[in-house]
């Protein structure tokens, strides 16, 4: 007899479970599915089905934001009306348009009037503009040079344009900050440019650091992207700033180098079929819910009910946005190969007919089976160093260690040569295995030796030409960089250490046998942190011996200076992002001194841990809100402009 699958029915009694409550729902449309309103999915309702779906990431990060905890609590309820007026400012800036203010202000009024000071509050656009401008941004501005004090940083460069067309210079700026016991990477300035050449983009860092009263000579490194202006060998802002400090570093953006370098590869040396299958996947379900619920069904149909993923787009300024594209298509190939071929013959439509024809031929899967391993590495490579935590003394050693694990798929283990030091093609062979995935679907296959031949060959071409990508990309002096790994914790307590006095000479180093002296002797003392590298080193900077001395001052200070360098953009990336929030289409015409003080205080307040209802700003700048220098001409501009902006 054939199994009867038992179905079970939505319990109302699950509504007033403890466990239960708090989320499901009954789903109208099936009373064989529950509905989470939390996650905005439907589950089947067998109990172990909702436990289980109750204990996934996706329910307890979505169930987080509904969480008591998430309560606000003011620490401290603001009394004064110059105290009320900068909570209100700090929210506005951080939060939403300054045009909300004429609103809200008169909300609170309204509502709170049983509180004096609440009735006094006249607060419109205007003054709230000249107040985030004039009094909140010069406090988080002085608040971040205090912070940086006389500590070595590192400043990431990155060129944009806002949607009114101005040409900008995005800074942000690594530090390590005494009062966090932290790398610190915030955001500096938004620097507006006529002209994008080397000069001009220099004497705006200059100036901008002089306003803020930075030392330009504690400045280790730049990070930038690889645009021939920042990096250029005869002029650019790197050749132009290295007049001002000679020792300075220069760190192309190891994302945009992987990004660079795995599109030349691609274009080069695979079939261009693969690039059309990729973008036009998902161009295909982008603009039609029509074909999204007909591919649904079929996946569901296929995969016992389970949703497909998304195919995502491939996009240019997303670093790396194909690996998740490639992998995705490949775990989804038999559900888009069906897909397509039912919608060849149902929609009178040439791209269908191609991506069915794609679909078909099994080798274009095999391509993509090759490079998904690939891209995954390069892809965990690139999160690392976007991540604010990774181990900034370990960054460089997995970038080499990724180049070279791509040696394994060309030449032969018998041969030890180093490929980023040595011409390497005249030992590259094509009958290696090339992953577990492709040598089982090529075996499967049984495709002509000479296809397969030629398969190989394209592979093949393809990891040699990443090598050579990545290998031009790497910094200047990356072997001498590739020691840094030195002054990670697990290294620098090892009783027998590395010579470092090379190293140390490279970098135009001055106290050199200090350093030498306690780095030899640092193991000896019994240390708290053994874990975490940054945290390692603010304890050795704070540590005072009997006589209130450091004795390893000098060793924790260069360091500290190490762990500064930008090995990634992505913090000036995100800026951008802010950017375009803050200074959006609605809102086109937002001026650019009003735009940098917005991102000064949502970065200053990130930067103190704190929100716009339990910050309080210090007395000095309380005071200044009375004062009329907030309404003096220079701010007239301002003030015209965002009077213009839309209610909204």
């Amino acid at each position: 007899m054939p199994k009867v699958l038992y179905t079970q029915k939505f319990r109302d009694a699950w509504l007033q479970a403890s466990e239960f409550k708090a989320w499901i729902r009954k789903d109208e449309t099936d009373l064989t599915k529950a509905y989470c309103s939390y996650c905005k999915c439907s589950i089947k309702t067998k109990l172990f089905d909702l436990r289980a779906h109750a204990e996934t990431k996706k329910h307890i990060s979505a169930s987080s934001c509904f969480s008591q905890s998430n309560k606000i609590s003011f620490s401290r309820m603001p009394k004064k009306q110059t105290e009320q007026e900068a909570a209100l400012c700090l929210f506005i800036a951080e939060h939403t348009a300054i045009a909300q203010i004429d609103h809200l202000s008169r909300l609170c009024v309204h509502n709170f009037g049983a509180c004096p000071s609440a009735a006094k509050i006249r607060l419109g656009r205007t003054k709230c503009t000249s107040i985030i401008n004039n009094v909140l941004a010069q406090h988080f501005d002085e608040d971040l040079t205090a912070d940086i004090g006389d500590s070595n940083y590192s400043l990431l460069l990155d060129e944009s344009t806002d949607v009114s067309v101005t040409k900008l210079v995005g800074v942000a700026i690594n530090y390590f900050s005494v009062k966090c016991g932290a790398i610190v990477s915030t955001f500096l300035s938004l620097i507006p440019i006529e002209s994008g050449d080397a000069v001009s983009i220099a004497e705006g860092v200059r100036q901008e650091l002089v306003r803020l009263k930075i030392n330009i000579n504690k400045m280790v490194g730049i990070g930038t992207d690889n645009a021939s202006v920042m990096t250029g060998v005869k002029r650019s802002v790197y050749t132009e700033l290295k007049k001002d400090v000679p020792s300075l570093i220069l760190i192309k953006c190891v994302c945009h180098s992987v990004q660079l370098s795995v599109n030349h590869a691609c274009a080069k040396c695979l079939p261009d079929q693969l690039e059309f299958l990729i973008h036009d996947t998902y161009s295909w379900f982008s603009k039609s819910s029509k074909r999204q619920i007909n591919y649904k069904k079929i996946y569901q149909s296929i995969n016992d009910d389970k949703l497909p993923l998304k195919i995502p787009r491939v996009c240019e300024t997303r670093w790396l946005s194909i690996e998740l594209a490639v992998s995705r298509i490949v775990d989804q190939w038999a559900e888009l190969k069906l897909h397509f071929s039912i919608a060849s013959l149902q929609e009178n439509c040439h791209k269908a007919k191609i991506l069915h024809e794609l679909y078909s031929d099994e080798v274009n899967c095999l391509y993509l089976l090759f490079l998904k391993p690939i891209l995954v590495e390069m892809q965990r490579l690139n999160k690392n160093f976007q991540s604010r935590n990774s181990n900034a003394t370990k960054l460089l050693k997995d970038l080499i260690a990724t180049i070279k694990s791509l040696k394994a798929l060309i030449i032969p283990p018998g041969f030890d040569i180093d490929i980023l030091k040595f011409d390497f093609k005249c030992m590259v062979e094509t009958n290696l295995s090339l992953g577990y995935d492709f040598e089982k679907k090529i075996k499967s296959l049984q495709l002509q030796e000479q296809i397969e031949v030629e398969i190989r060959t394209k592979c093949a071409n393809f990891v040699v030409e990443l090598v050579q990508q990545l290998r031009a990309r790497l910094p200047e002096n990356f072997e001498t960089l590739e020691k840094i790994n030195v002054f990670s914790v697990d290294r620098i307590l090892r009783a027998q250490k590395e010579k470092i006095e090379d190293f140390l000479e490279q970098l135009n180093v001055e106290n050199i046998s200090d350093i030498l002296t306690q780095y030899g002797k640092i193991h000896l003392f019994d240390w708290e942190n053994k874990e975490d590298t940054v945290k390692f080193w603010a304890e050795v900077l704070s540590f005072r011996d009997s006589g209130d001395n450091n004795p390893f001052k000098s060793l924790a200070l260069f360091a500290i200076r190490l762990l500064c360098l930008p090995w990634s953009n992505a913090e000036v990336e995100r800026v951008f992002s802010q950017m375009n929030i803050v200074k959006s289409n609605l809102r086109n015409r937002l001026h650019i001194k009003t735009l940098n003080s917005i991102l000064k205080i949502r970065y200053g307040l990130r930067r103190n841990g704190k929100c716009c209802h339990d910050y309080e700003v210090p007395t000095k700048f309380l005071k200044m809100m009375a004062e009329n220098e907030k309404y003096n001409n220079e701010n007239s501009d301002d003030v015209d402009l965002i009077k213009s902006l839309l209610d909204i």
